[in-house]
């Protein structure tokens, strides 16, 4: 009887636990993610994606870590009397049923304490810490858009 009932608990306990994951799948969709390459001996990096809040409630994006980087930091490209700047932001407030995307000149992560060498094309993970849970973004190193460093001219 008592082995019935923990088979019965816990299969209760299990079915809770994956209904509750793909409901922040659900909420967040996360597009257009990656860090612009950058030389190894670049140890600060920035990432860029855009995150859309499916649901009918606002999310708010707390925090973000990476086994990749020692620490991560939301930021925002400011203009202040003709000076551009940044500052940390402590969260993101994405409105219910809307877009925040995180791109260079606005807000972006700010990648910190670089732990390998990464190149063009790598593929590795950020966990998004939000009011609706975790979820572990796959990102790409990519050539910035306009950088022609990796390419030879031809005169």
């Amino acid at each position: 009887m008592i082995k019935r009932v923990n088979k019965v608990v816990l299969t209760i306990l299990l079915s809770i636990f994956f209904s509750l994951s793909p409901a922040i799948a659900d909420t967040l969709k996360i597009t257009h993610a990656y860090i612009p390459d950058a030389p190894p001996m670049v140890k600060v990096m920035a990432a860029y994606m855009t995150i859309e809040n499916t649901s009918n409630k606002a999310v708010t994006v707390f925090s973000f870590d990476s086994p990749v980087f020692g620490k991560i930091e939301i930021h925002e490209t400011t203009m202040k009397d003709g000076m551009m700047g940044m500052d940390q932001l402590p969260e993101i407030e994405i409105p219910a049923k809307s877009k925040v995307k995180l791109k260079p000149g606005g807000k972006h992560l700010m990648l910190f304490a670089r732990k390998r060498d990464l190149k063009l094309n790598d593929k590795l993970s950020i966990t998004l810490h939000s009011t609706q849970g975790k979820y572990k973004i796959p990102i790409t190193v990519k050539q910035m858009a306009g950088d022609d460093s990796h390419q030879h001219m031809h005169h």
